[in-house]
């Protein structure tokens, strides 16, 4: 917010909100500031800001002076009222100068991210001045995409691609800034690329999609069963466990993973699920949506005991009605750490042999669909996807009816071979003349 402004040419002075041990905060606040005879922003120690346009029409994004007096304010900006050409010789600037920079002002604004956020930013940036560091590079120009890829390379065995990727994006934002300010004519990390995600390839050489999975390949739901019964009491006792959003809440998490198990949803429909949205259909209930990934409406059919379930759970975001996401931080991220990471320590909890991720309980759900004798189009039609072709390269190879049928009909035809070869020995042979 800001609380006072002065012009001066172009460039605009200006004090943001007090801090805490600001005198001239102090009397405001305990209303003494007439009595007191001082000036609320030229007696205020506070650091004066500027921004705007030069007289070179240079655009100086904001930028802390330093300075607390209006005269040493005044002094600070005349080193940025001046051409570019002046701008470019200036110092060579450090990598821990504007690392410094970048925190005051970016990252320490008001509409500035999450604090977990801008810590985890601040990690990444720094992890890359200490890289740089050990090899004697210690200015802002030095950072190449070499650089940044030599970095990434060193953490490959480490982090995840996923990690690799968000801090990628921190330092892109540290180095944004740099660019807005003029200290660097490009931002190196768009001369590189995000790790994109491992591709499985077949013998015939094309790209494997992803493989499908359900919880009980054998007859039966004993692996559903185990995760159903141990859900609660491991969220409960988990010392990882999160003091708000969906782990908080064990029985809705639970009841997250009955709805993937019992409707196919994907992960990111079910996450914005809303129970005041289901329609009576007389026997359980119908809810409509659009989906995520293709932008297509879909129907899922819920059971009565899991409709009254769905609806009985708290909300936790009131204004949107949704029962498993709090709207805390963006969705995937959410997803990840909410769903994904305490979906895969419960899975290893249990001692399951491949992880537990949420696109396991959908592929249970289709199979066993399947297996029930539901036919393949109307497995299409409830797990929303375009093609036909995707349910059945999917989903078919896991139906056992369908093989056992296969394996009948080989059989007989077997059956029908060797009884026709018999014939054929059997059959006396023709007198010759």
């Amino acid at each position: 917010m800001v609380l006072c402004t002065q012009i001066v040419h172009m460039l605009k002075l200006y004090k943001r909100q007090h801090t805490l041990d600001c005198v001239v905060h102090t009397l405001l606040a305990k209303g003494r500031l007439k009595k007191s005879g001082l000036s609320q922003y030229r007696n205020c120690p506070c650091i004066w800001w500027v921004s705007g346009v030069n007289d070179y029409g240079i655009k100086i994004p904001r930028t802390s002076t330093k300075a607390s007096t209006w005269e040493a304010a005044l002094h600070a900006i005349k080193s940025l009222n001046v051409p570019r050409e002046a701008l470019k010789k200036d110092v060579r600037l450090t990598l821990v100068y504007a690392f410094e920079q970048w925190v005051e002002v970016r990252l320490s604004s008001e509409n500035a991210a999450s604090d977990a956020t801008i810590r985890n930013y601040k990690y990444a940036v720094r992890e890359l001045i200490d890289f740089m560091a050990e090899r004697k590079l210690v200015y802002l120009d030095q950072i190449t995409a070499d650089v940044l890829i030599d970095l990434r390379t060193l953490k490959l065995q480490e982090c995840s691609r996923h990690t690799l990727n968000t801090r990628r994006g921190a330092i892109r934002s540290w180095l944004n800034y740099a660019v807005d300010r003029g200290w660097l004519e490009r931002n190196p990390v768009a001369q590189t690329k995000p790790l994109a995600a491992p591709r499985r390839v077949r013998d015939g050489g094309k790209v494997e999609s992803a493989k499908t999975l359900p919880l009980d390949i054998e007859a039966g739901e004993k692996n559903w069963h185990l995760v159903r019964d141990g859900c609660v009491e491991f969220l409960t006792n988990w010392e990882k466990r999160s003091s708000s959003g969906l782990t908080h809440y064990p029985q809705s998490f639970l009841a997250l993973l009955e709805l993937l198990y019992y409707t196919g949803m994907r992960i990111s429909d079910a996450l914005l699920f809303t129970p005041h949205l289901i329609e009576d259909t007389g026997y359980g209930g119908a809810y409509t949506f659009i989906q995520q990934k293709t932008e297509l409406s879909c129907t899922s059919l819920l059971k009565p005991w899991l409709v009254a379930k769905l609806k009985a759970l708290p909300l936790l975001s009131s204004k949107e009605g949704y029962v498993f996401y709090d709207r805390s931080r963006a969705e995937e991220t959410y997803i990840n750490s909410q769903v994904r990471y305490p979906m895969q320590e419960f899975g290893k909890h249990l001692g399951l042999t491949d992880r537990l991720r949420p696109h396991r309980f959908r592929d249970s759900c289709a199979i066993n669909w399947l297996n029930a004798g539901v036919p393949v189009q109307d497995v299409q039609l409830m797990l929303g996807h375009r093609s036909l072709k995707t349910t059945e390269q999917h989903y078919l190879p896991y139906v056992k009816s369908r093989w056992q049928a296969l394996e009948q009909r080989l059989y007989a035809a077997e059956e029908r071979t060797e009884m026709e070869r018999q014939k054929v020995i059997e059959m006396p042979a023709r007198k010759v003349g």
